[in-house]
């Protein structure tokens, strides 16, 4: 068995822009999906997004999360704001460094995919 992380980050049009990464470790016993898409409404605009799956024996349910924009954004590709809340916001019960590690990477992907 391997024993590497794969992270894969896909950019899809439907009605909305939509982002879906997947991150995977059969050794360490990682699986995590992360998706978010764009809304709008008469009076708002902005990403959602839901994140569920493992690390280890700690588990994430299925969480919305929602990042409201007033103006013009300012991040380094699109949905990063509200794909870092989910992230670290879901309640994973790890090593801080080991988040901190595969936000990096799937940081590093996001940013020429998304």
């Amino acid at each position: 068995m391997a024993n590497y992380t794969t992270i894969k980050v896909e950019r899809r049009y439907t009605d909305v822009a939509q982002a879906f990464i997947t991150i995977e470790n059969k050794a360490k016993h990682i699986y995590i999906e992360l998706n978010a898409w764009y809304y709008e409404t008469r009076s708002s605009w902005g990403h959602k997004a839901y994140i569920s799956g493992h690390i280890g024996d700690s588990y994430c349910n299925r969480h919305d999360f929602k990042h409201v924009y007033y103006n013009r954004t300012w991040e380094c590709y699109r949905f990063q704001s509200v794909l870092h809340e989910a992230f670290y916001g879901c309640g994973f019960k790890v090593d801080k460094k080991l988040l901190n590690n595969l936000w990096k990477r799937i940081d590093e992907k996001a940013r020429r995919v998304l």
